[in-house]
Parts: structure tokens; sequence; C-alpha cells
């Protein structure tokens, strides 16, 4: 083997080993590049999220975005009380289609709101979710003057105590169960309306 070739072969090995090694170095940057994208819409995301909610507490903001919420569907937060209150003796079918009802009624019910409500009328919110959610909304009604908390906070009753009555069925009107009922007073007083059982009266009948 003569110097020449021997030194050919040496060049053409170093080249071989720079082009992969900077074919790596560009695959680096590209993934790179890719984290930092996800990331940075990641932090859009939440800081729009927080923005539209009002509340700027990572951790609350966090739990809510992780599944799901975004600033196009914070609305549904309103939602959640009676959601929580049509799981407690499992979700039906006249639940189901009571809080369907009820949300397709809302002018200001987005699609991205009725979507995401589909995903939690099939799984149960996790417990870690409805804590969180309630948080949220015991700061937002906190933050807004008296009639339109008032005016909030009634709605959000009044629809779950509708999921509850709807549970009862057709022949059986007002039918609430007692762990409905203690829900949905847990729900008025956390909220910060310390108030009496609207349905303390309502006939309570088995499920």
């Amino acid at each position: 083997m003569t110097n020449t070739n021997a030194n050919d072969r040496a060049r053409l090995a170093e080249d071989d080993y720079f082009r992969r090694r900077d074919a790596e170095l560009i695959e680096q940057a590209r993934q790179a590049r890719v984290q930092a994208s996800a990331e940075g819409a990641l932090a859009l995301e939440t800081r729009e999220l927080a923005d539209a909610l009002g509340v700027h507490d990572a951790g609350l903001v966090g739990t809510l975005h992780a599944v799901g919420f975004r600033a196009g569907n914070s609305g549904l937060l309103d939602w959640l009380p009676a959601i929580d209150v049509a799981w407690v003796d499992d979700l039906d079918l006249r639940e189901r289609h009571e809080l369907r009802v009820l949300m397709a009624a809302d002018p200001r019910a987005a699609a991205r709101s009725l979507t995401l409500m589909t995903e939690f009328l099939f799984i149960p919110p996790s417990e870690t979710l409805m804590a969180a959610a309630r948080e949220v909304l015991r700061r937002q009604l906190t933050a807004m003057d008296p009639a339109a908390r008032r005016t909030r906070l009634t709605a959000i009753v009044e629809r779950s105590e509708a999921v509850a009555v709807a549970s009862g069925g057709i022949w059986i009107l007002g039918a609430v169960s007692g762990d409905e009922r203690r829900r949905i007073v847990a729900i008025r007083t956390g909220l910060g309306e310390p108030e009496p059982d609207l349905l303390a009266g309502a006939p309570e009948f088995p499920h």
C-alpha cells in the first residue's frame, strides 16, 4: 500500500467521522428547538388560561391545564360542580342528557367546552381536579361584586340541583338522594353561600 492510498483512506475516514458528527449535532439542535417550541407553547397556553380564569396560581392552573382546560373552554369551570353532583351516585343517562341540554341552551358555552364536558361525563373528574376547580371558582366569586356573584353562584347551584333532580327519573320527580343533597350544600357553602339547603324539603328516594 502506498503512502498516497493510506493518506486518502485516512482522509476519507476523517471526513466520514465529521459528517456523522455534524449530523448528530444538527439533530441535537433540532430536538432542542422542538423542545423549546413545545415548552414555549405550554407556557403560552398556561398563561392564557391563567388570564382567562383571572387566577395566576401555577398549581391550580397547571392542574386544570393538565386535564384539557384552555382559555377557550375555561367557561366549563362553572359546570364542574354539576358534574360533581352527577357522579355522586354514579352518573346515569338522565343526568348526562340533562347536562348536555343545559349546556346547549347556554349561549356562552363554546364547542370546546362541550367536548371536554363529554369526557367528564364518561370518566369522573379526579378529586384533585375538583378541589382545584372549587378553589378557582371561590377566588373568582370573591373578586366579583355582590350582585354579579349572587347571579353566578345561583346559576352554578341551580345546574347542580337540576342534575340531581334529573337522576330521579320521569316518574319520581324531585328524587334527590341524601348524598346529592349534602354535596350541593357543600358546593354552596364552599363557594361562599352559607344559606339553608334549598332542597331540604325535597323527597328522597333510592336510585
